[in-house]
């Protein structure tokens, strides 16, 4: 059995006609992972000497991943 470990493809399949077109957090992780977020952040972000202000990168993913 093959797997594949990209994300160039997703699908999302409902069972049941009851349920909610709610995908989680398949499509922001998805999106965030194409668009490089975590080293971009980790890149552009620069918080001085504040406190927190170790591994923003991850931080801003946790915020991205938190399902508000």
């Amino acid at each position: 059995m093959r797997s594949s470990h990209t994300l160039d493809r997703l699908g999302v399949a409902f069972d049941d006609a009851r349920q909610v077109a709610d995908a989680g957090l398949l499509l922001p992780a998805t999106l965030a992972a194409h668009l490089g977020l975590r080293a971009l952040v980790e890149r552009r972000l620069d918080l001085g000497a504040e406190p927190g202000r170790a591994n923003v990168g991850d931080k801003v993913m946790t915020l991205v991943m938190s399902d508000a």
